[in-house]
């Protein structure tokens, strides 16, 4: 069985850096607050592990979002969690799935799998 790879805490940060970008390139005032949050979020706790799950993820930012309310809190949670979600998928696609992806772009170019802006 081969082992799961995991994603840097580095590549988090760059990652989430890279949303914050594409949200201020026309996003709402709304997703660019969410996304600073979760950026401030991630950097203090400094463990990536801990936002694959959602459950963690919630109740991190819930600590450390004290001041805002619940729904800016569980949107801050889930961006958590689906951007590591996405790397760890990312980090651990493997080889038949990247060729199969490759192959469909090949045959359609306009297709477009990934968000060009966050992911090198």
């Amino acid at each position: 069985m081969n082992q799961k790879q995991m994603f840097t805490y580095e590549e988090f940060i760059a990652d989430l850096k890279g949303q914050l970008e594409y949200q201020l390139d026309g996003g709402t005032s709304y997703r660019i607050e969410t996304a600073k949050l979760a950026l401030q979020v991630a950097k203090k706790v400094n463990n990536v592990e801990l936002f694959l799950e959602r459950k963690t993820s919630r109740e991190l930012t819930e600590q450390l979002l004290t001041e805002f309310d619940d729904e800016r809190k569980l949107d801050v949670a889930e961006f958590l969690f689906h951007s590591a979600r996405y790397l760890f998928r990312k980090k651990n696609m493997t080889d038949e799935m990247k060729s199969y992806l490759k192959e469909m772009k090949k045959k359609n170019p306009n297709i477009t799998f990934i968000n060009k802006k966050t992911d090198k």
